[in-house]
């Protein structure tokens, strides 16, 4: 045969159904649903069933706004907000 190694194949899948991708980290199934039905997000259709080509959802996810980062103030400088806010409060 092949000299007693064993092969194992991994198939990736190409299609995922809408409750797979939500599972995934991708936004819930009504908004999956939303984004296609606006055009935001590209699905195809084989009979009743519903599919996003995983290309397209990868392509949809980094299409995604960022979230905008904050500057993070020194702890020094924190504690002393907090204190000012303390005095000022009182």
């Amino acid at each position: 045969m092949n000299g007693g190694t064993s092969r194992h194949i991994t198939i990736e899948p190409i299609a995922l159904t809408i409750s797979q991708a939500a599972e995934l980290g991708g936004p819930c199934r009504s908004i999956l649903y939303e984004d296609i039905r606006s055009g935001r997000l590209r699905a195809v259709k084989r009979g009743r069933s519903t599919r996003i080509l995983v290309d397209d959802f990868r392509k949809y996810m980094a299409a995604l706004p960022a979230i905008p980062s904050k500057t993070v103030a020194p702890i020094a400088n924190a504690k002393a907000r907090r204190r000012t806010k303390r005095r000022g409060a009182a």
